[in-house]
């Protein structure tokens, strides 16, 4: 098989889909059999990737969503057996060759005032039709793969559920590098830690109410954020600044990699109240990392984390104080959901999740071939 991979999300550091992108592409690699080759597709060079084919993007607006569509037209005439969409982005032309697409989660439709305009318009417009000439779908979880039959009305059959990993470097580590990692940053302080893009759909808003109250009552513990600015967060910052805030949360900004490890097992645990979640990488890097979690009871959320973190309802603002100072003050049950999730984490990994993806693309691949041909 010519397998040809978009790999324009790689430039998406921090979040999942780049990820997804980065580890999916790293297993691939190593798994494919004989005369298979996995070519990546992108408008800037990438030198770390032996077979890769650079196309160009013309487009001065709609950069992303354009060159997706023009690659189409491109691919046409170089004879790939599979083209593989992990970006999600809507093509507004039928696709040549077999296509194949990720779908991480449907936010623009299901959670529009969190998205651009131009975003929502395009999943609207453009991604039903996508999703019916495609000819496989691979969906994070189950929860995205039943948005996806009922937003799209794609068929059951037509959707592999293939869940996502968090990396090795996520893990335990000494309490002597948690301690330097501390003093490198100045960090003094039991914290509670939160990671992720700063937008209203992760519902910091709440968060940050509860964390309020929980200092009213005395507790030494500092919040710390750790992710990019996101989409509409004004409302965040004005929240802060009117509880008076600013010196008891804070804001990393974007973490690398080799640092998050440290990060989570230094905190005392992760709040993680989503409002909706296709995956959810987070919760499964401190479940990794043996870092407690309380995460939100809806979407994926509760397919991956299962039993091994507290399950709250996101907008119940009381419960969530309510779970967090048990959190707060109960040692032992931090330890219990400590030794939960590391189980859990296990049941995670980017191999797998690769070896079901290539899978994939052998039945798409078997499917086209004309009656009686064979590889050999």
């Amino acid at each position: 098989m010519k397998i040809g991979f978009f790999s324009d999300t790689l430039e998406k550091k921090g979040s999942g889909i780049g990820s997804y992108t980065k580890y999916i592409l790293k297993y691939l690699k190593k798994i494919t059999k004989g005369g298979d080759t996995i070519h990546t597709i992108d408008w800037i060079k990438r030198d770390e990737y032996n077979e890769h084919i650079k196309i160009p993007n013309p487009f001065p607006f709609y950069k992303e969503y354009l060159w997706h569509s023009y690659c189409i037209i491109k691919l046409r005439k170089m004879d790939f057996d599979i083209i593989h969409n992990p970006s999600q982005i809507p093509i507004f032309i039928k696709p040549y060759n077999n296509y194949i697409m990720t779908i991480h989660d449907i936010t623009p439709i299901i959670e529009g005032e969190s998205h651009v305009l131009s975003l929502r318009l395009n999943y609207l417009l453009a991604m039903k039709k996508t999703l019916k000439h495609s000819s496989a779908i691979i969906a994070d979880s189950i929860a995205t793969k039943k948005d996806i039959i009922h937003f799209f009305n794609i068929p059951d059959d037509h959707i592999e559920v293939i869940y996502l990993a968090a990396d090795d470097n996520f893990g335990i580590i000494s309490s002597k590098d948690i301690e330097n990692f501390k003093n490198s940053y100045g960090i003094h302080y039991p914290y509670i830690l939160f990671v992720g893009m700063i937008e209203p759909r992760k519902n910091l808003d709440t968060l940050i109410k509860a964390f309020y109250l929980l200092k009213k009552k005395g507790y030494p513990h500092k919040l710390v954020i750790a992710g990019k600015a996101g989409w509409k967060n004004k409302k965040i910052f004005k929240l802060i600044d009117n509880l008076n805030l600013q010196k008891e949360i804070v804001f990393t900004g974007f973490v690398t990699e080799n640092l998050l490890p440290a990060l989570y097992n230094g905190a005392e645990f992760f709040v993680y109240p989503s409002l909706y979640e296709g995956f959810g990488l987070p919760p499964l890097e401190a479940m990794k990392c043996g870092c407690p979690v309380i995460t939100s009871n809806i979407s994926s959320l509760p397919e991956i984390v299962d039993r091994a973190g507290i399950l709250v309802d996101p907008k119940d603002e009381a419960n969530l104080i309510k779970n967090m100072e048990e959190m707060i003050c109960d040692d032992t049950l931090r330890e219990e959901y400590r030794k939960k999730g590391l189980q859990r984490a296990k049941v995670f990994d980017w191999e797998t999740c690769a070896k079901k993806t290539y899978n994939v693309y052998q039945q798409v691949y078997q499917k086209s071939k004309p009656e009686g041909k064979n590889d050999n």
